[in-house]
């Protein structure tokens, strides 16, 4: 104990102040590593849920272009399909204005010829070319006949051209679903766009833009197809 006290008394005052200050410093080490320590398990923390977001969001917009994929897939054979049918329905239409018009040119033939004869000619004067009278008679006529069938046929056409019309409104109204629908999706990405890393970022803007160009493209095709199909008023006798 003397020896203690004896080194003790020994030690010059200016050594117990720099043992003081460096414990203090070793000591605010100690604590500012610990909060280094604590800020790192944070940032990994955080790391590690901004990786499993960038994961869910990769995987979202995996989901999203397979869809969209898929509903342009549909859109361009519905498209290409209504194509076809007013094509075909324009070479119908072709073809009935040119058997119309060989009709009409046989018609008239027949009423030059039948018109030389003065009996003929009172008779074709007479209504009894009317379809009430000749099925009284029983006298049908070739003429007749193939105008009777003109017209059923005009009327079949009326009728599939009204289900073709019918088929371009509901394509329309499934794309512009589509469009809402990729809309909300993009809007809800687009929400969590801080956490995007830039490339992911790029990669959702140009897709958007393709999208938004793709389906106007489709409404004005479908429109301007919708207004170039065949009137009905011109198939009339």
């Amino acid at each position: 104990a003397r020896y203690l006290i004896k080194n003790a008394c020994a030690i010059k005052l200016k050594k117990i102040k720099k043992y003081e200050q460096q414990f203090l410093a070793l000591k605010e080490a100690q604590e500012s590593a610990e909060n280094f320590t604590s800020e790192l398990d944070q940032v990994k923390m955080t790391l590690k849920q901004t990786e499993e977001e960038k994961n869910r969001l990769e995987e979202e917009l995996t989901r999203v272009k397979n869809i969209l994929k898929k509903e342009i897939t549909k859109a361009d054979t519905e498209i290409n399909r209504d194509q076809t049918i007013i094509k075909e329905y324009k070479q119908i239409c072709q073809r009935l204005d040119a058997e119309q018009a060989s009709m009409r040119a046989v018609i008239k033939l027949l009423k030059n010829t039948l018109g030389e004869c003065a009996r003929c000619r009172s008779f074709i004067e007479t209504p009894l070319l009317s379809n009430d009278v000749l099925s009284q008679s029983g006298d049908t006529s070739d003429s007749v006949t193939e105008e009777n069938k003109l017209s059923k046929r005009i009327t079949e056409l009326e009728i599939e051209l009204a289900q073709t019309k019918l088929a371009l409104v509901e394509s329309e109204c499934r794309n512009q679903d589509l469009g809402h629908r990729l809309g909300v999706k993009f809007s809800e990405l687009q929400a969590s766009k801080n956490t995007l890393p830039p490339w992911l970022q790029k990669t959702l803007t140009s897709i958007k833009e393709v999208t938004t160009n793709k389906t106007n493209d489709q409404q004005r095709m479908i429109v301007g197809r919708r207004d170039s199909a065949p009137n009905t008023q011109s198939f009339d006798l």
